[in-house]
């Protein structure tokens, strides 16, 4: 199988930035969250968004478009992970769900560049 060069190798920091910031922001509002009542879903959160970053830099570095689509699709999986978790969060009750609410948006948004990313090199394909 012939492998396809990447056109958008090289660092694409809009989308990486967004995950970034996403991740600082879930930091800061899961730091003060009680440790008891909330510790499983800080840490799933913590760690959906950790996962963000890494994965849309690797699939931004890749030569080869095929891998660079791997590696978008394992950041969409832990965008799904990082939605069920804010889905939880905010069924605990109001004050959470209130807190969470603006991070909604922004991984919605953040899944849809992926989204289109992921389509505009498939057309390339």
């Amino acid at each position: 199988m012939e492998t396809k060069p990447n056109p958008n190798a090289g660092p694409q920091s809009e989308i990486l930035e967004l995950a970034v910031n996403l991740f600082k922001q879930i930091y800061v509002l899961t730091a003060d969250l009680p440790p008891a009542t909330m510790f499983k879903q800080t840490m799933a959160l913590r760690s959906a968004a950790m996962s963000l970053p890494p994965a849309i830099a690797e699939a931004e570095l890749r030569l080869e478009v095929l891998e660079s689509m791997e590696f978008f699709t394992l950041a969409l999986g832990y965008l799904v992970e990082l939605k069920n978790q804010l889905a939880a969060v905010r069924e605990v009750g109001p004050e959470l769900a209130t807190r969470f609410a603006p991070l909604v948006a922004q991984v919605q948004d953040l899944g849809r560049r992926l989204e289109q990313r992921l389509a505009d090199m498939s057309k390339d394909d």
